[in-house]
C-alpha cells in the first residue's frame, strides 16, 4: 500500500517555481503594448494627421492583435485615400534603450 503525499508535497507548482516563472532575472519585463489609431491626413503620401479627426482604435497587448484591429479599421475606409491607420509600438517609446540593446546584442 502506498502512502498518500502530505499536503506540503502535493502543492504544484511550488511557490518558488511560480516566482521564477513570473520574474525575469534580468529585471521585470514590460508588456509589448501597441497603439492603433488613425484619421484623416492632409496629404495621402504622409502621416500628417488632422488632429480633429484622430480616432484611437485601441491599445493591444501584442502585435498580432494590434494588426487585426488595424486591418479592420483600415478596411472600413479603404475607398478614402485621405484616411490612414497606423500601429505604434508603445513598448519601443517607453523603453527605447531596451530595443536598442536587443538589436545590438
Amino acid at each position: 500500500m502506498t502512502s498518500k503525499p502530505s499536503c506540503r508535497e502535493n502543492r504544484l507548482p511550488s511557490i518558488t517555481a511560480l516566482l521564477e516563472s513570473r520574474f525575469d532575472p534580468k529585471g521585470p519585463r514590460m508588456s509589448k503594448l501597441h497603439l492603433v489609431f488613425g484619421g484623416r491626413v492632409t496629404n495621402p503620401q504622409t502621416l500628417d494627421f488632422d488632429e480633429k479627426t484622430i480616432e484611437v482604435v485601441g491599445i493591444y497587448p501584442d502585435y498580432k492583435t494590434a494588426e487585426k484591429a488595424w486591418r479592420a479599421a483600415a478596411q472600413r475606409t479603404v475607398d478614402d485615400a485621405e484616411m490612414k491607420y497606423v500601429i505604434v509600438h508603445l513598448h519601443r517609446l517607453l523603453e527605447p534603450d531596451s530595443e536598442l540593446q536587443a538589436s545590438e546584442g
